[in-house]
């Protein structure tokens, strides 16, 4: 329950007539939990210490074997904002759309299992879900990166994309995971939940993309620049199924190309390409290094312009053939300019002096990027450009037909 101190300090801080008798505004976190016992205490953890008290913690055990359902009872017997919702295990869609239908916050927050949220995140992203106008269908965040202890790997996604972004989204999902966001609960029953045909098909992992694209074709974004999640990476989890991982999104682009096929086929191969890319470094990741090699291939196949724009691909291709086939590779386009970068072992832990404020500062830093990253800048841009005119065309030859 909220108290009377704590309304008056949030009334305040988001503008509400304290003397009133309206309720806050109620965000709803939706946790889906499969086997999750190593991780959903510190996750529940992270949400009951959120600066912003008015939510719901709604847990769906989706038929977990293990402990997770003692630990989070545990949680339900100190902090009364904790609901237990306990299925079969029917996948992460369905536990996830089983705790939206049960949520009664105006907003949803998903949250997995192994996730953590950082403090300020609700307050951050509810103060500019109220700050924005109607149309914003969903708010994110920044994520950094933390291994199984919770510590900075030093990895991290901070895009800055906001507004109409479904040029954006359909070229990379930049939002990166299903944990950073806010969503409108209207906007949801608009739109639809998460698609649960992806199990049937054995093709889980992409869900949250497929519903941010539903979203931004209706709805704009809004982006709060700060970490506010942190996204666990051990090299075991559902995303790095890479195959599972390219197969779902396959079918989350046959989807959305049914939704809207007058967008030109030339921004779902270099879409592709760049999804290759971020493939490519899973399997090198945790040691497919043939698979590694396969995909680069790829990359390069649904976008050719990659081979003499960015010297990322030929880095990765030397390093990998060395660690499938030896020295006798060791040449391997030698005249590459820049120096390999090979990928962090899940188990080397966490990268030395990384705090979030320092992460803070390499994503705002106007240091040269790599060549890999304005190569992919132009493209991002070019597919903008190629939405917008084919959306314009589209609205004109309407307005004539009329």
């Amino acid at each position: 329950m909220i108290r009377k101190d704590d309304r008056l300090i949030v009334a305040a801080k988001y503008n509400i007539d304290s003397h009133v008798e309206q309720p806050l505004p109620l965000v709803s976190v939706v946790v889906p939990a499969y086997n999750s016992a190593a991780y959903i205490g510190a996750t529940l953890h992270s949400l009951t210490v959120q600066t912003y008290p008015y939510i719901e913690i709604i847990v769906v055990d989706d038929g977990s074997v293990d402990h997770t359902a003692q630990i989070i009872e545990s949680f339900m017997r100190t902090d009364d904002r904790i609901k237990l919702i306990q299925q079969p295990n029917s996948g992460v869609a369905v536990a996830r759309n089983q705790g939206i239908q049960a949520a009664s916050g105006q907003f949803v927050a998903p949250v997995d299992s192994d996730d953590i949220c950082y403090p300020k995140k609700i307050e951050k992203l509810l103060a500019c879900m109220l700050s924005s106008s109607n149309d914003v269908g969903l708010v994110y965040g920044w994520s950094a990166t933390i291994d199984h202890r919770g510590l900075l790997t030093g990895g991290y996604m901070a895009k800055q994309a906001e507004d109409d972004v479904f040029g954006d989204l359909v070229y990379t999902n930049f939002i990166g995971n299903a944990s950073a966001c806010l969503i409108r609960k209207d906007c949801l029953n608009l739109v639809g939940f998460y698609n649960p045909a992806y199990l049937e098909q054995k093709a889980q992992g992409c869900e949250d993309y497929d519903l941010y694209l539903r979203i931004a074709e209706h709805f704009k974004f809004r982006v709060v620049k700060d970490f506010l999640t942190g996204y666990r990476s051990t090299g075991k989890g559902m995303s790095f199924d890479y195959r599972a991982m390219e197969k779902s999104r396959r079918l989350v682009v046959q989807d959305l190309k049914l939704r809207n096929p007058w967008i030109p086929n030339i921004v779902f191969r270099w879409a592709h390409s760049s999804y290759c890319l971020w493939i490519a470094a899973r399997a090198n990741y945790v040691g497919c290094f043939k698979d590694s090699i396969r995909y680069l291939l790829k990359a390069a196949q649904y976008d050719a312009a990659l081979l003499t724009n960015s010297c990322y691909v030929y880095k990765q291709l030397s390093y990998a053939m060395r660690k499938t086939y030896g020295t006798p590779f060791r040449p391997f386009l030698s005249n590459c300019k820049a120096r390999l970068s090979v990928p962090r072992s899940p188990d080397d832990g966490h990268a030395k002096d990384i705090t979030l404020e320092k992460l803070i500062e390499q994503a705002y830093r106007l240091d040269p990027p790599s060549s890999l990253m304005l190569f992919r800048e132009r493209r991002q841009k070019a597919v903008r450009r190629i939405i917008r005119k084919a959306r314009n065309a589209i609205v004109i030859r309407q307005a004539f037909e009329t």
